[in-house]
């Protein structure tokens, strides 16, 4: 398992076989954070690193910008694009609530925890 710190980016990515789990380390993902800086690392995981599978740990996160929300919808696309597919996990109260109002929660799966998500991306992996 390999561990990555981004911290223009305020997550962490630890990797393995499977999938890489990006956690957020901040409350509020706002314009103030460098958004784009945010998506070029996110983007990156798939173009770069080659991940067909991204969890996004979201346990400390209960405000995101709709431009952060541009951001997840683009990473989804592209793991689309390569059958890969983007899990959602820990989502608290307030940004559940943010993505129940955008209409996102149909767009995105989520899970409850981190290991959920790792069920969910190998029962995709074997075919199930």
């Amino acid at each position: 398992m390999t561990s990555t710190t981004d911290q223009t980016a305020c997550f962490t990515c630890t990797s393995d076989a499977e999938a890489v789990v990006v956690t957020f380390h901040r409350d509020q993902l706002t314009d103030e954070d460098n958004v784009e800086r945010l998506g070029e690392r996110l983007f990156s995981l798939v173009e770069q690193d080659g991940h067909r599978a991204v969890i996004l740990n979201l346990s400390m996160v209960r405000y995101v910008t709709s431009s952060v929300l541009g951001k997840w919808i683009t990473l989804h696309r592209k793991l689309v694009r390569k059958d890969g597919q983007l899990v959602l996990c820990h989502l608290q109260a307030d940004l559940h609530n943010i993505l129940d109002t955008s209409r996102l929660l149909t767009y995105f799966k989520s899970v409850e925890t981190v290991d959920d998500a790792r069920r969910l991306v190998g029962e995709k992996k074997s075919g199930g």
